[in-house]
């Protein structure tokens, strides 16, 4: 049924989605744009149930959104972000001979703040280059009072890793 679904939808060609199948059942969607395709879809939206599976600190962005253009939306749980107190010796000659630093989520940003000001980490050096998988990322990096070298353009490991490659041609750091 989903393979189905998301073959249609590949085939009505949306502008500025992009759908590819991965496996046998297995799609990505990257969507660009997407509020106005929201607005544009609203009608087939309300009296539909969703359920929201979820992080205990996700944003709560997106909850509205549906329930404003009338989804019926159910929220779990589905687990918890807990953050380490303690860091292995490797882990933290890691952090004092890294390079680069690439940050995938907020909670990364807040657990690892957590363990700079408890000083279980050394500080960042300045030849750091701190970069982030997209824009809410970015802000909470700034937020906790580091700074963002770079951010992705995309949210993607792909893209994290060549904007990373980018900035290090852009400044000439020395490979070891």
């Amino acid at each position: 049924m989903l393979a189905a679904v998301a073959q249609a939808l590949a085939l009505q060609a949306i502008p500025g989605v992009d759908i590819t199948q991965s496996g046998v059942n297995d799609f990505n969607v990257n969507a660009r744009g997407s509020q106005l395709r929201l607005d544009a879809r609203a009608p087939e939206l309300p009296g539909k149930r969703v359920l929201l599976p979820r992080s205990d600190r996700a944003a709560g962005e997106l909850l509205p959104r549906l329930r404003k253009f009338g989804a019926i939306v159910s929220e779990v749980i589905a687990y918890r972000t807990s953050y380490a107190t303690d860091v292995e010796l490797a882990s933290k000659g890691a952090v004092a001979n890294s390079d680069a630093i690439l940050f995938f989520s907020p909670s990364a940003v807040h657990a690892f703040e957590g363990l700079l000001k408890s000083a279980k980490l050394s500080p960042l050096a300045d030849s750091v280059v701190v970069g982030a998988i997209g824009p809410v990322t970015s802000v909470a990096l700034r937020n906790a009072g580091l700074r963002c070298d770079f951010q992705a353009s995309e949210p993607s490991a792909e893209d994290l890793v060549a904007t990373l490659a980018v900035h290090f041609e852009k400044i000439k750091v020395p490979s070891v």
